[in-house]
């Protein structure tokens, strides 16, 4: 059976903050290990908004893909939700797939397109979010 939108919305917003407090724990991390880092954290010597946002952007699809990978398409709010990503033909999500799925969700406003039924990056690499 088909996850719904629901669902999705309910994974994406899970994955989401899982995502921000690991960015948030490994600045920390970073300024603890690295005092340079921890002053341009202090003093907010930061890059542009544009600059921070494809950062953000990348490394939230990096994240994603190291997280489905190691989970075989599994993320906390798939978890939760109890749903898990596969492929339409039934096999399971192997590392080059997750690593495609990540890139997929570089793409500006690709959150959005959830709205619509099956997400981008379901759809451009044949994916399934299937219930338990």
């Amino acid at each position: 059976e088909d996850a719904s939108v629901g669902q999705r919305f309910a994974n994406y917003l899970i994955d989401i903050v899982c995502f921000y407090i690991f960015v948030f724990l490994s600045s920390m991390v970073a300024a603890v290990l690295v005092p340079a880092f921890a002053q341009y954290l202090a003093y907010g010597e930061g890059l542009s908004a544009i600059v921070d946002r494809i950062l953000a952007l990348i490394l939230y699809g990096l994240f994603m893909a190291l997280v489905e990978g190691i989970f075989k398409g599994r993320t906390l709010g798939k978890a939760i939700t109890g749903t898990k990503a596969i492929r339409d033909n039934g096999e399971k999500l192997s590392w080059p797939l997750a690593f495609l799925r990540g890139l997929c969700r570089m793409v500006p406003f690709e959150a959005f397109s959830a709205f619509g039924g099956r997400p981008w990056h379901d759809r451009w690499t044949r994916m399934i979010k299937v219930r338990k």
